[in-house]
């Protein structure tokens, strides 16, 4: 049995030899210098060396057996065993460092999550030739008719109209779902989304769809899977998760403590006070003049007592470097006639103060004896966020002989209750107590520790007040309550009982800012002027009040067309009417210059860059006031017009109201005639196109008959004049006078030319 023990030891004592061969090969192929074992390269496992033992079992092998071994290694046959195969011996191989690979980071997009916010830019497939964004809207609302060939027919007047094509897709779709495209149209464009709890998106009405742990682009392309939203397609863009409001407050004062130096140097070049005890290892230095110039520097003993030549022993410990000064100026005066005594601190002594708790670097530490408790805390690394700012003790023989609020020093730089430190007092920092929150508009929003404050006034003095634009009558306090679940209250700091509303531990205190719209009495001047933005009103102000001249728009604005939006209060229906300008202007206070109410906004055009961006989201809020029985107020014109497009239908709007919305005709207009498309319902159960022919020349004459009045989604067409763009030419070229390009008329022949 000790003989299969033996061999076992041995087999085990040649199986790590040959692992420690293999290394020395390696080794001795490295042409780079390698560390020491006794200091490893960080990150790396050393290698040992052979033992003299495995070195042994690898002489007594048989010849062929070593070679064989030593050649399955890489290690050449001339080799000694014991060697390597540069002749280094086995015991001085240098240790190999392995290095240890650190763990992978995993990369990659980033994925949605429960809460994430993202921007969804919804849109149409294009077809051959672009069609306008209001073109698709058009498509995906539906104009609101049962009838599918008469409302496919108009978008593809539309269409050819814009010099583009209609997708045959969208043609299928509109065909199919009517209905439902009247929620799609809704969704074009660019929105933002906040998915909920469980991680999915919602679009009102049409779907929702889990998106949890999807990237942006697999968000896309499931969006664009789910059957209700073909054949839009999508793009998602993840925003970054950020904390904010209330959420984002961070505890107050701890960051007093931060980046702080991990080496406490004590100030040494400070006057001492009148007030500093003395104790054993403080340096007294006494100059004495008069009758005798002698200098004397005296340490304090352990039995704290000074040797003063002459006078004796004095015994200093405990007193004050005032009281000490007294009391050597009063015993030279009285033992050395006409001596007298200048007392002074050299170097002050050192001791051992115990910083422990809630702070960052717990332990013991040798301070100077001129450390307060505020000294001690940065030496131990400040307050952890763990820890009470508001009750730091000072512990003396088992006793707290002080309490330190350093809200007091951050926020009234109050010190008085700095206490300074004796050798062996304890500095012991509390956990922190109950918090209170506060955000919005005040001038130090943060996480705030109570100690005594109890109302929500004291809560907005420790924020410093609150901001001059805060809306003080609808501040909120959300709370715990009782049954684990958070409610909310609101109060008016306006008043005094609400001032007085009570706080307590955990309560989340928001104070909002003013509404941006939160002027009254005023109107507000938009678009192509010099100066944009709210204008004091007043009643009985008008137009011309508002833009005095001509001076008081950008070059190139439309005169002759200024939009008004009124709403009688802020959540109303919206009225809109137009102006001309110019006509007021020629005849202030006259009918063509209308009177102003109370938050009306006058939007001035451009006759060059369109008039989409403003009557676009204008007339989305007006087609949310539609209802059964009262559709949509709006018209259109196309054709031969500056700005053809889609205008809110005023009241008592006709013909030549809507001309001078559309930035009245261009060059090339037909002005004897025009033609109108009506759509009126039939018996209440259909509806029907009727095409009515307009005198034009006798609307821009004036005739009030021929200037018919318009009834919603009325559409207007102004035809371009026949060969308007037509030109011909031929070129003239040889044995001729004059050769050339002429142009040449209908039905001229070549010997004319």
């Amino acid at each position: 049995m000790k003989d299969i023990s033996c061999r076992r030891s041995s087999w085990r004592c040649l199986a790590g030899l040959v692992a420690m061969l293999a290394v020395a090969s390696a080794s001795a192929q490295v042409p780079t210098q390698l560390p020491p074992l006794s200091s490893p390269v960080p990150g790396t496992i050393p290698q040992q060396a052979p033992t003299a033992e495995q070195l042994q079992m690898l002489q007594q092998l048989p010849e062929s057996e070593r070679q064989a071994l030593m050649q399955s290694l890489g290690i050449s046959g001339g080799t000694q065993p014991g060697q390597t195969s540069s002749g280094t011996p086995l015991q001085q191989a240098a240790p190999v460092a392995v290095p240890v690979s650190p763990p992978e980071q995993p990369t990659g997009p980033p994925t949605l999550a429960a809460g994430s916010t993202v921007i969804v830019k919804l849109r149409l497939p294009r077809a051959n030739g672009d069609v306008s964004l209001d073109t698709q809207r058009r498509v995906q609302a539906g104009a609101g008719s049962s009838n599918v060939d008469e409302e496919l027919g108009e978008l593809q007047q539309l269409a050819r109209l814009e010099g583009g094509q209609v997708d045959p897709e969208i043609e299928r779709l509109f065909q199919q779902r009517v209905q439902r495209n009247a929620q799609l149209g809704f969704l074009l464009g660019a929105s933002t989304y906040v998915l909920d709890h469980q991680g999915r998106l919602t679009f009102p009405g049409v779907a929702t769809l889990a998106l949890a742990g999807l990237t942006e682009n697999q968000a896309a392309r499931r969006i664009e899977a789910e059957p209700s939203l073909r054949p839009l397609t999508a793009e998602v863009m993840l925003l970054p998760l950020e904390r904010f409001g209330v959420d984002a407050l961070e505890p107050f004062g701890y960051d007093l403590f931060r980046d702080l130096a991990l080496t406490f140097f004590p100030a040494t070049d400070v006057p001492v006070p009148a007030d500093y005890t003395l104790g054993p290892g403080d340096e007294v230095r006494v100059q004495l003049f008069g009758k005798r110039n002698e200098s004397y520097n005296f340490t304090v003993t352990r039995e704290g007592e000074i040797n003063f030549p002459d006078t004796g022993p004095v015994g200093v410990a405990g007193l004050s470097f005032g009281e000490l000064r007294d009391l050597i100026q009063e015993r030279v005066t009285e033992q050395m006639i006409g001596v007298s005594a200048s007392v002074t601190m050299g170097q002050v002594r050192t001791i051992r103060v115990f910083v422990l708790g809630d702070v960052e670097r717990p332990g013991s530490y040798v301070v100077t004896g001129l450390s307060t408790m505020m000294n001690a805390l940065f030496v131990g690394g400040g307050v952890s966020e763990s820890g009470s700012l508001r009750n730091v003790q000072l512990k003396r023989g088992g006793r707290t002989i002080q309490t330190l609020d350093v809200y007091d020093l951050l926020l009234r730089g109050d010190s008085r209750r700095d206490a300074r430190l004796q050798s062996n007092d304890v500095l012991f920092v509390p956990p922190r107590g109950a918090t209170v929150a506060i955000g919005g508009e005040v001038q130090r929003p943060a996480i705030y520790e109570l100690a005594g404050e109890k109302s929500l006034d004291q809560i907005v003095a420790l924020a410093g007040g609150m901001t001059a634009t805060a809306f003080a009558a609808t501040a909120r306090i959300e709370r715990v309550d009782l049954t684990g679940g958070r409610s909310v209250r609101t109060v008016d700091l306006d008043d005094s009982t609400g001032r007085k509303a009570a706080v307590r531990n955990g309560d989340r205190v928001t104070i909002d800012p003013l509404p941006d719209d939160v002027l009254t009495d005023h109107v507000t001047l938009a678009g192509h002027v010099q100066r944009p933005g709210p204008f004091e009103w007043r009643p009985g102000m008008r137009l011309t009040d508002l833009i005095r001249s001509v001076n008081d728009l950008k070059p190139d604005a439309d005169r002759r067309y200024v939009l008004i939006e009124r709403q009688s209060d802020r959540t109303g229906p919206i009225q809109v009417f137009s102006a001309d300008l110019a006509a007021a202007l020629k005849a202030p206070g006259g009918t063509d210059d209308p009177m102003l109410q109370n938050l009306d906004t006058a939007t001035v055009f451009d006759l060059g860059s369109g008039r989409t961006a403003v009557m676009g989201p204008l007339l989305r809020q007006l087609r949310l006031q539609a209802a059964f029985g009262n559709p949509a107020r709006e018209v259109e014109i196309g054709g031969m017009v500056h700005a053809p497009g889609t205008y809110p239908l005023e009241e008592g709007m006709r013909v030549s109201d809507l001309i001078r919305a559309g930035g009245d005709l261009n060059e090339s207009a037909y002005g004897l005639s025009a033609e109108i498309t009506r759509y009126e319902v039939e018996s209440g159960t259909r509806r029907v196109i009727d095409l009515r022919e307009v005198d034009l020349a006798a609307v821009l004459a004036g005739d009030p008959n021929a200037d018919l009045t318009l009834a919603p989604f009325d559409q207007i067409s102004i035809r371009q004049v026949s060969q308007w763009r037509r030109k011909g030419s031929v070129v003239i070229q040889g044995e001729v006078q004059f050769p050339g390009s002429y142009t040449i008329e209908p039905g001229e022949k070549l010997g004319s030319v």
